[in-house]
């Protein structure tokens, strides 16, 4: 067979759905590398069709909205499982695609471009965030969850996707955080949350790659 040239190649992959580029992925080493490249990534963000989450009391959907053909395509997600908790129990995180779901019975990782879930009963106690360790190439996800306290000790669980091994971790924690919910950006977890020592708003990190929180700014507030 004769090879395309790589330019030629490329460009094709750059046009190609992320659905296909999921499976691509296993093809040969120069395609996987390819789809790590931030050049690549950016240029294929770019040509991306909007789409977005639905959550409604009945199901989950994801919409994707064609610009070109004027058109909305709904596709139904994975359905619950019986016993895992109606949708309103239900809380949705997110990172690089992922969608993490945690309900009163469990826990499941859904890629919404295969349309595939996966459940864990064992993970209930509250997971806070999904990221990865940002210091290796390889993304390795992980689940973050944690007890609420109003003590200055926080205890933590860290549990990779895929193997289900957890880490139990004792952080001593004189924050206060304004919601379980997180924000993931390049595998790192940010929560607003309220210093009990300086008496600030701040907004906390957890870094994966040395399982720590850290302080990253704080928030400007009006006082009386």
């Amino acid at each position: 067979m004769v090879e395309l040239p790589w330019e030629l190649e490329e460009k094709i992959l750059s046009l190609t759905t992320a659905k296909s580029l999921t499976r691509f992925r296993s093809v040969c080493k120069r395609w996987n590398t390819l789809f790590k490249d931030e050049l690549f990534v950016n240029d294929h963000l770019s040509r991306s069709r909007p789409q977005f989450i639905l959550l409604v009391e009945s199901k989950i959907c994801i919409v994707d909205v064609n610009l070109d053909g004027q058109s909305i395509e709904v596709h139904d997600l994975p359905q619950f499982d019986p016993g895992y908790g109606v949708l309103c129990d239900t809380k949705v995180e997110c990172c690089d695609g992922l969608l993490m779901f945690s309900t009163t019975r469990g826990t499941g990782i859904c890629n919404p471009w295969l349309r595939l879930i996966r459940w864990n009963e064992s993970i209930l106690d509250k997971p806070s965030g999904i990221g990865y360790d940002n210091s290796t190439p390889d993304k390795q996800y992980k689940i973050f969850s944690s007890c609420s306290s109003y003590t200055t000790t926080l205890h933590a669980n860290i549990i990779e996707i895929g193997s289900d091994a957890s880490k139990s971790k004792t952080y001593e924690f004189a924050m206060e955080f304004y919601s379980r919910s997180s924000v993931s950006l390049n595998g790192t977890l940010y929560w607003i949350a309220y210093s009990r020592v300086c008496y600030e708003h701040c907004i906390q990190t957890f870094e994966f790659s040395t399982e720590r929180f850290e302080f990253y700014c704080n928030l400007p507030t009006k006082r009386s």
